[in-house]
């Protein structure tokens, strides 16, 4: 596993990689939130390999405000 293979989506924001984003709670919806401005909360951890950009298993996903 590497920290490519690590989630199914990116965070961004300005063009600029937040976080990798993956969630084991079954009512999380990426697909209806992809391209626009959210917020999420969830558990931060570290990736598999060393990096600054962090993994996060995402509890809940909602429009930003």
């Amino acid at each position: 596993i590497t920290t490519t293979m690590q989630g199914t989506h990116q965070l961004r924001e300005g063009g600029k990689l937040v976080c990798f984003l993956g969630t084991t709670s079954k009512t999380v919806d990426f697909k209806a939130h992809e391209g626009k401005k959210v917020k999420v909360t969830g558990i931060a951890s570290p990736t598999v390999e060393p990096s600054p950009t962090p993994y996060v298993d995402v509890q809940t996903i909602e429009p930003a405000p």
